[in-house]
């Protein structure tokens, strides 16, 4: 059985482009939520990512995140380095699934 290709017309005909906030923050989210080869965290007060640093605006992104409860940081690990690891909640999977459907795009599976 053959799946006949959605033509691009369709598959994004219906959908309204995030901007602002909400495009920050999908991008912020996205990088946290069940991507299994990415390691987000902070040590002090950088944000990185695998070991890397993270880009300013999604740092400034993840801070907001995490004070309006959307995101966690972990304590520190011993064996990283001493990076806080970073976790979504519940209510910043629903943030991110909501802007994922606004986006018509399928979110990360949780782990």
């Amino acid at each position: 059985m053959s799946h006949k290709p959605i033509a691009a017309s369709e598959r994004w005909r219906d959908r309204q482009p995030l901007t602002g906030t909400d495009l920050i923050d999908f991008l912020a989210l996205r990088r946290v939520c069940g991507r299994a080869d990415s390691r987000i965290g902070k040590v002090g007060d950088d944000y990185v990512e695998n070991g890397h640093p993270l880009l300013l605006f999604l740092a400034d992104s993840l801070t907001t995140l995490i004070e309006v409860g959307h995101v966690t940081l972990g304590e520190p690990d011993t064996a990283s380095c001493g990076i806080r690891p970073i976790t979504v909640t519940t209510s910043g999977r629903a943030r991110y699934e909501e802007l994922c459907d606004r986006q018509k795009i399928p979110p990360y599976p949780t782990e």
